[in-house]
């Protein structure tokens, strides 16, 4: 069973661990598997290799050679006379930026004994979510997502093994729920809104003032 905590950018945490229904056990109730890879294929290290959910394009580079299978999402550490080379990091990056914000992945610990994980989102704004898991074995889905009304999104995904790193990646899942990127706008937001409506009331008074004019003369 994983051990996780979470630490987000100052008085922000718009992004959070997806919890069951008794918000027990941390990211427990994670989107779907939704990624497909592109193709059968080894890729050197810190080159892209790319994979698909549902229409969006997501972008992949990790830290050592890594082998995928055409489908169902899999990054492989490359095996040596029996031996994996562990893959240390994964960072992860839809093209369009802006498509998701639900994200789930599953893995093998490249031994059973207890490593730190962290997984770091950054949103469209910028702002920076980490996320600290202790795990081993080849661990269960863990999912995160945007706090529901906040409008955050998903730019980019990384995920570091504090320790010995990965087997493989498995299982990676991207959705995105309606209701959050229905986001109150800010005070700053409403201002500028408010002043827009100003602007376009004042210039229809002029357009009525000037029409009422001409009629007169």
């Amino acid at each position: 069973m994983s051990a996780a905590a979470l630490a987000a950018s100052p008085a922000r945490a718009d992004f959070v661990f997806a919890n069951d229904i008794n918000g027990v056990v941390p990211g427990s109730n994670p989107v779907a598997a939704s990624v497909n890879m592109s193709q059968t294929a080894t890729t050197v290290a810190g080159h892209t290799f790319y994979g698909m959910s549902g229409s969006v394009k997501i972008d992949f580079m990790a830290n050592v050679d890594v082998s995928t299978a055409n489908g169902a999402a899999s990054i492989d550490g490359i095996k040596n006379k029996g031996t994996i080379t562990p893959i240390n990091t994964l960072w992860i990056t839809p093209e369009n930026g802006t498509a998701f914000n639900e994200f789930s992945f599953r893995g093998a610990v490249h031994t059973n004994a207890d490593q730190f994980i962290t997984v770091t989102i950054t949103d469209q704004h910028g702002s920076v979510f980490n996320f600290k898991i202790t795990d081993n074995g080849d661990f269960s889905p863990i999912g995160f997502e945007a706090k529901k009304g906040t409008g955050e999104l998903i730019k980019s995904i990384t995920i570091q093994g504090q320790g010995l790193g990965f087997d493989d990646f498995k299982q990676l899942g991207f959705g995105l729920y309606p209701d959050a990127v229905t986001a109150v706008p800010e005070a700053s937001t409403w201002a500028m809104m408010l002043f827009g409506f100003a602007g376009v009331g004042f210039v229809a008074y002029r357009k009525k003032a000037r029409a009422a004019g001409l009629r007169l003369a």
